[in-house]
């Protein structure tokens, strides 16, 4: 009996785990493959900074930068294209994985939304090509407020604990950072004035 539970717990489901869960995932059974040669495509000069930080945690995990090129200078295969749509809230975004095309939309703060989900998709492995399942993902907040606390008025925390902090909390997609900075001790951060 032990044993036949021991490969249930082993076994690996085709489920897409993105934290927060989207609103609606749809599996399909193609396979994007992400390569050396992959571009990232942006529609508009604004996306530039949104592009290069996708790359630029693209290059952490895998070791490989991607070219940035604009809309006319690329062929519609092998890609990955950032396209600012306009949503009813400003954290709603789309991600459509296909063969050969990968679309993130959303508006300035809901492509960052999908790139955080996106790089969630992202295989472990690490190699020449990665694979990464095809799926549509629609999603946007269920709660205006999503927040996290911080409180270094008794715990004293240093600075790169409090931005890997922050780090954490926008890849999860929260909004608001309440730091607690003082108590009736007294504050904790030197005030000149």
């Amino acid at each position: 009996f032990c044993l036949l539970l021991a490969s249930f717990s082993f076994a690996q489901t085709n489920e897409i785990n993105i934290i927060p869960k989207p609103l609606s995932v749809k599996v399909d059974s193609d396979v994007f493959e992400l390569s050396k040669a992959t571009k990232i495509v942006i529609w508009d000069e604004r996306l530039r900074e949104i592009a290069i930080g996708l790359n630029a945690a693209i290059a952490r995990q895998y070791g490989f930068k991607l070219k940035i090129v604009d809309q006319g200078g690329a062929s519609v295969k092998n890609v990955i294209i950032l396209m600012r749509t306009r949503f009813q809230d400003e954290s709603e975004y789309n991600i459509s994985v296909r063969k050969g095309v990968i679309l993130l939309m959303g508006n300035q703060q809901g492509l960052f939304h999908s790139i955080q989900s996106f790089l969630q998709l992202l295989p472990e492995k690490k190699g020449t090509k990665i694979h990464i399942q095809a799926v549509g993902i629609v999603d946007k907040p269920r709660f205006p407020y999503r927040g996290m606390h911080l409180d270094v008025s008794r715990h004293f925390m240093s600075i790169e604990l409090v931005k890997k902090y922050i780090d954490l909390m926008s890849q999860y997609k929260f909004n608001t950072f309440h730091w607690h900075l003082t108590d009736d001790q007294g504050w904790r951060i030197e005030i000149k004035k």
